[in-house]
């Protein structure tokens, strides 16, 4: 392009460079030239202007990165919200304001907060506190309170989030309602501990029975065993009154009858 402006007059607006730098880096230039005729010297020279135009670029490109995730986080079907350097919330799309029913402006800085079920949220901020300070995604189930007053159970899924030259710049999360899967999942678990439970009941009512054949095995035997004795005492405590009781004294006779009768 250069070599064309002096022989055939041209001239060229807007073209981008980017070139590297070896002290200031990488920049993005845009070139403009046409020919300068000198005649009192008699010259024709190059006039070339070259402007920085790095940081419009960027701000151009950040402007169209923020759009477009904006244009998408609004339509996306999960609940999307941002946090800044400071842990304050200051941004949530559409979908979260339209589950929880409230405005942008009630769930600014914490506000967002006062949706999560009081019993879950000291487990969430805990969580998200060592997450936060040390730079790490994490994952985490809470309830969250519907617009119509119902807490349900989410999936929240946090991630730090970076500008272009690597500085932290807070959080982004997404949530997800998995109340009735959660649910399916916990009466499922609820069955098979009734199963195993039921299955130890029934193991247990066989040893009893078991134990209680055994005990009544035992009982008849220790009751024969108990009675062949005093059949013998009372057999022959009979026969003593009977044979001999013209030979007793009164008080043997006694004792004899007390014996029999015991």
């Amino acid at each position: 392009l250069l070599e064309d402006i002096i022989p055939k007059n041209s001239q060229f607006h807007g073209f981008e460079v980017t070139h590297s730098f070896s002290v200031i880096g990488e920049k993005t230039l845009l070139l403009n030239a046409h020919r300068l005729v000198l005649k009192l010297q008699k010259e024709e020279l190059i006039l070339l202007t070259i402007n920085d135009i790095t940081d419009h670029k960027q701000n151009i490109e950040l402007s169209i990165q923020k759009e477009w995730f904006q244009n998408m986080a609004e339509n996306a079907p999960v609940m999307i919200w941002i946090t800044d350097t400071h842990k304050m919330g200051n941004y949530f799309n559409k979908t979260w304001l339209q589950y929880t029913g409230h405005t942008l402006q009630e769930e600014l800085d914490n506000g967002w907060q006062n949706g999560i079920y009081k019993e879950d949220l000291g487990i969430f901020l805990q969580a998200y506190n060592t997450a936060f300070d040390k730079r790490e995604p994490f994952t985490i189930e809470y309830r969250l309170q519907r617009f119509d007053g119902e807490y349900r159970w989410m999936l929240n899924k946090n991630h730090p989030t970076y500008s272009p030259d690597h500085q932290f710049t807070g959080y982004i999360s997404s949530c997800t309602e998995i109340h009735d899967q959660r649910l399916r999942l916990m009466n499922q678990e609820l069955g098979k501990r009734v199963k195993e439970k039921t299955k130890d009941l029934e193991e247990a009512n066989k040893s009893l029975e078991r134990s209680n054949h055994e005990l009544q095995q035992f009982a008849y035997v220790a009751s024969h065993d108990l009675q062949e004795p005093l059949r013998k005492i009372q057999t022959f405590a009979d026969r003593l009154v009977n044979q001999f009781s013209d030979k007793l004294p009164e008080k043997g006779k006694e004792y004899v009858e007390k014996m029999t009768e015991a």
